[in-house]
């Protein structure tokens, strides 16, 4: 299965935490801004998303698929970089 990604613009929250209110959509839109925040300049963060496991059949416990990340470059000069991910399980 191809695995989306693109710009925080694209992706599907509502879809993706489907339980999760207002209150906490937001939380993750203001987690966004910060991220984005810190790329190098003219690297925007990749965002991708992993609808396939939303639904997750019993208890959250370690291991528990992703269901978005990104990745995030703060420092990248050719064949040394610096990137941290942000991984929403």
């Amino acid at each position: 299965m191809n695995t989306p990604r693109g710009t925080f613009d694209a992706v599907p929250l509502e879809a993706l935490f489907p339980d999760a209110g207002v209150a906490d959509l937001d939380r993750i839109r203001r987690s966004e801004h910060e991220i984005d925040g810190v790329h190098v300049s003219g690297k925007p963060p990749l965002w991708q998303w992993f609808p396939q496991h939303v639904t997750f059949p019993g208890r959250a416990r370690a291991g528990t698929p992703e269901v978005l990340l990104a990745e995030v470059s703060l420092y990248d000069e050719g064949a040394d970089w610096l990137e941290a991910s942000l991984d929403v399980e």
